[in-house]
């Protein structure tokens, strides 16, 4: 059985969103590990917490760039990653959807008035899509003709 084109789109989408934390990964740990000696010695935990988040996106980063090879060639495993892939997207991004809305940040006398009201709208609309797209995928990945898919290509 052939790919189908949201196989393929959603293989393209992961190593299109896989691509930031990797570029920024990257950059924070090669910077890390260039530098000498840390900027600000007071700050340790600081620097620790950056290698860690730092180290965590390279990680998640390869995950998903794996997996979307995996989709690309109908491995079932790829199938079982993209169901954890969309179930983490909507148990990380569907509760700040309701939460960021009611935020309130006080910024300086010099930001333009309704910059608050932008900002958690966008922030908002932000998590939104990827609570709606790990919604689609938990359904997509789930359909009997996906299913399908990558049962007929393990068996060849």
């Amino acid at each position: 059985m052939r790919r189908s084109l949201g196989v393929t789109l959603s293989a393209i989408a992961l190593f299109i969103f896989s691509t930031v934390p990797l570029i920024f990964g990257t950059l924070a740990v090669e910077s890390f590990f260039s530098s000498s000696s840390i900027p600000f010695p007071g700050l340790t935990i600081f620097w620790a917490v950056i290698t860690v988040m730092s180290f965590t996106a390279l990680g998640l980063a390869s995950w998903g760039i794996v997996s979307g090879i995996g989709l690309i060639g109908l491995r079932r495993w790829a199938r079982a990653s993209m169901l954890v892939i969309s179930s983490l997207m909507i148990y990380l991004s569907l509760p700040p959807v309701f939460i960021v809305p009611f935020w309130h940040v006080r910024y300086g006398a010099a930001t333009a008035f309704n910059f608050n009201e932008t900002a958690r709208i966008s922030l908002a609309l932000v998590y939104g899509v990827f609570a709606a797209l790990g919604i689609f995928w938990l359904y997509f990945f789930n359909r009997q003709s996906v299913k399908a898919q990558f049962q007929s290509a393990a068996i060849n």
